[in-house]
């Protein structure tokens, strides 16, 4: 039974925070992504934590209700931050992250993408690529991490994808039953 997952779901966002915590801008370390091929020529649904949010809705689609709305889920994006931000988070031990989270508050499912500020030691602060925490009964924590952005990670997901179908293997898992959250969760305090 899931209790709350966390995660990094995008890694041109990391990419460009990574960046800007050695001093780039925002705007040099969005055009460095664009020229390594992370980011597109319009990276406003990186950017704007649109892209985790959907996969953040796929993610609770599966796990807790096949029904969860894409509605439903907050996203803010990282265009606001500054090396400044960062800097400040990192002098109090902390990093910035932009962390899609589902978890149970008041009774039900809630969904957020925003930048939020981290433990340096956390394993999600400390991830160099696409990353998800997890905990659930009776598994307890779960941390699997993988690479983020580009056309290799994208590329050798969907090679993976092909291959499992071409196995015979089932392409999809049967839709969960609507689950209300077990436990109360909240996310890590966000960026003011």
């Amino acid at each position: 039974e899931p209790l709350e997952l966390h995660g990094i779901l995008n890694g041109t966002t990391l990419y460009i925070l990574q960046e800007m915590e050695r001093g780039r801008t925002y705007a040099e370390a969005l055009s460095e992504a664009q020229r390594l091929g992370y980011a597109e020529a319009d990276p406003s649904l990186d950017v704007e934590g649109i892209d985790a949010a959907h996969k953040l809705t796929l993610l609770a689609r599966l796990l807790v209700d096949p029904g969860f709305p894409f509605a439903e889920v907050e996203a803010q994006g990282i265009a606001r931050l500054t090396p400044e931000v960062l800097r400040a988070a990192e002098a109090r031990g902390e990093r910035v992250r932009l962390v899609a989270s589902l978890y149970g508050q008041g009774g039900r499912w809630r969904a957020r993408v925003a930048p939020v500020r981290l433990p340096q030691d956390h394993p999600l602060a400390r991830a160099r690529g696409n990353a998800l925490y997890v905990r659930a009964r009776p598994l307890g924590e779960a941390f699997v991490a993988g690479p983020g952005a580009g056309g290799e990670a994208t590329a050798s997901g969907l090679f993976a994808d092909l291959l499992r179908l071409l196995s015979g293997a089932p392409g999809h898992l049967p839709a969960p039953r609507v689950r209300p959250p077990l436990a109360e969760g909240s996310p890590w305090p966000g960026v003011e």
